[in-house]
């Protein structure tokens, strides 16, 4: 199992950005079901750029659109959420280092509370509409509106208008449009160490779809929100060469761009083995998420891959089945024919 996870891991890790992410979508969408939360981590985390170039790669590669992919695999408003996301609209990267409209902000939280906690229901495609729209900056703009203004967060606005039971995927969704992507993606992190056992594929499509700089954000934003080192995490929660790839992916520097700099392999903690995560009331309330197999999918990443080789199976004993019908008449009993013949 051990060498399952860290061929898991690995594979991501050596892939380029696009190639990572044709590779999460194949496996979020193949076979039976559909991982939501990997659709998440794809759409609401990564930049639209890198939305755009996968869409196009994944597209040319199936010959298939994957608009009508997703419209096969998803419904419901979470659906709507990923088919907007889909086409790498939320902003232009140009706009992330302008300052934000506070007025706008402003009313666009007096729209979503109108929409949601300020009306009996709740209306689904406005929030979709309006955050799917708004740069990060521009969400935690909207949020701050918010809050100040209700005095309530614009994050647990959504929590308890949105099910966390009956519609987690688009909940999450929300939620994460509303964080910065590396930040996302710590919680995530601590979502997927939380509870019995750890989801470890959600860790090795987290780890393994950043470079290496983006890895290193992600264990800085993981230490700076919990104040604990995302390497003493996986420590805790992961074993074999499976934790020393994972370790050595979010601590060492990347020697491409210092060659001839000596690296300097992180030395073991103390508290590494005992490390809890606390968590506030709002997070314990939230379900555990869905556990995926550890297993790669039987279906081949890569369609120039040759087909698997036949396995033999056990063959089970086939036993005989009798079905009676109504109109069946048996034949006559010899000796019950006999005895009536005699007897006349």
């Amino acid at each position: 199992m051990q060498r399952l996870r860290y061929g898991y891991l690995a594979k991501f890790i050596v892939l380029s950005e696009e190639e990572s992410d044709l590779r999460l979508l194949d496996l979020a969408m193949d076979g039976l079901g559909t991982t939501e939360a990997a659709l998440v981590e794809f759409l609401c985390a990564r930049p639209p750029a890198r939305v755009r170039a996968a869409k196009a790669k994944w597209e040319a590669r199936h010959d298939a659109s994957l608009i009508d992919r997703f419209d096969a695999e998803l419904s419901g408003h979470f659906q709507t959420l990923c088919l907007t996301m889909l086409k790498g609209q939320r902003f232009v990267e140009s706009d992330e280092d302008r300052e934000c409209n506070m007025a706008a902000a402003e009313e666009a939280a007096e729209h979503l509370y109108n929409k949601g906690e300020g009306q009996w229901g709740t209306n689904e495609e406005a929030f979709i509409e309006l955050l799917c729209a708004c740069s990060p900056e521009q969400s935690k703009a909207i949020a701050e509106a918010y809050e100040n203004k209700y005095d309530k967060s614009l994050s647990g606005a959504i929590k308890s208008e949105f099910s966390a039971t009956f519609d987690p995927n688009l909940r999450n969704a929300l939620l994460a449009l509303l964080q910065e992507p590396y930040d996302w993606y710590a919680y995530r992190l601590k979502k997927a160490f939380k509870g019995f056992g750890t989801a470890d594929k959600a860790v090795c499509r987290i780890l393994g779809c950043a470079d290496k700089q983006g890895a290193l954000k992600i264990a800085a934003a993981f230490e700076k929100k919990y104040a604990k080192p995302l390497r003493a995490m996986i420590k805790s929660e992961c074993s074999g060469d499976y934790k020393r790839l994972a370790i050595a992916w979010v601590t060492t520097p990347d020697e491409l761009e210092a060659p001839a700099a000596p690296i300097e392999l992180p030395a073991d903690e103390d508290h590494g083995d005992d490390i809890e995560l606390v968590e506030d009331e709002e997070e314990q309330a939230e379900p555990e998420p869905q556990p995926e197999s550890n297993e790669e999918p039987t279906g081949k990443d890569d369609p120039d891959e040759p087909p698997p080789m036949a396995m033999a199976y056990p063959v089970a004993m086939a036993y005989p089945v009798f079905v009676v019908s109504v109109y069946y008449q048996p034949p006559p009993n010899p000796l019950y024919a006999s005895a009536v013949y005699t007897w006349v």
